[in-house]
């Protein structure tokens, strides 16, 4: 229900990803989800 732009928009800017999550399940909900909602957020550090 959420976007890609949104979603690109609402990971990039720079929180946790505790914080991250939250703001996706929040979009989701505002986007009028019907059904659960789960959220994955991984990081990925390259060296």
């Amino acid at each position: 229900m959420v976007e890609p732009p949104t979603l690109r928009d609402l990971l990039k800017v720079g929180s946790d990803l505790d914080d991250a999550a939250h703001k996706l399940v929040e979009a989701a909900n505002q986007a009028g989800g019907t059904d659960n909602i789960t959220v994955l957020v991984l990081e990925c550090r390259l060296n």
